[in-house]
């Protein structure tokens, strides 16, 4: 809704969106950290070292990475088509935004969206980690914030971030399948 707000400022400085889109979207990985839920990528970081410390075995690892990444795309879509679609917050401009977006997301190579998905789960990781060794809520944001708006200012590619947007560019009528969502961005 913000940086599809910009169109003007984007003709002039596309890195100052996407440098708001940066600073905006860590607020998603706040609350879910701050609530204590579950985020698939995080879960990778917390869970792949809990397994190697031998506090966890690994068919628990497999059962959490699997019924969270299941249950961060469930979510991931009733937020999309609910909280973003039915709810008409986003006006054309947003929408425009939106599709132009998720059109980019589906533009890369598997080598290309696998190397910029390192990137953003080794960001995301390192938030989440950051955020741990916050002492309070001020402390556990800021170390989640930046991070996590480094990865989306650059441009990096994470995958529970796509299950939203680029559902809500099909849901706002882009010329997008849910294949080309699926086989060239999710799963490549």
């Amino acid at each position: 809704v913000v940086a599809g707000g910009m169109g003007d400022v984007a003709l002039k400085n596309i890195g100052l969106v996407k440098f708001t889109a940066g600073a905006l979207f860590p607020v998603g990985l706040i609350m879910v950290s701050v609530a204590g839920a579950d985020l698939f990528t995080s879960d990778c970081a917390g869970m792949t070292l809990s397994t190697m410390q031998k506090k966890t075995v690994f068919t628990e690892l497999l059962k959490v990475w699997v019924l969270s990444y299941m249950f961060n795309f469930v979510g991931s879509q009733c937020v999309a088509y609910f909280m973003a679609y039915k709810t008409g917050i986003l006006n054309a401009d947003a929408v425009a935004y939106l599709t132009n977006l998720a059109n980019g997301k589906l533009k890369y190579s598997w080598s290309t969206v696998f190397l910029k998905g390192i990137g953003a789960n080794a960001l995301v990781c390192l938030g989440t980690w950051m955020g741990y060794a916050g002492k309070d809520i001020i402390g556990k944001s800021i170390g989640i914030w930046v991070p996590v708006m480094l990865f989306v200012t650059l441009g990096y590619e994470h995958s529970i971030a796509n299950m939203f947007f680029i559902p809500t560019a099909i849901y706002s009528g882009a010329d997008i399948s849910w294949c080309q969502f699926i086989f060239d961005n999710l799963m490549l």
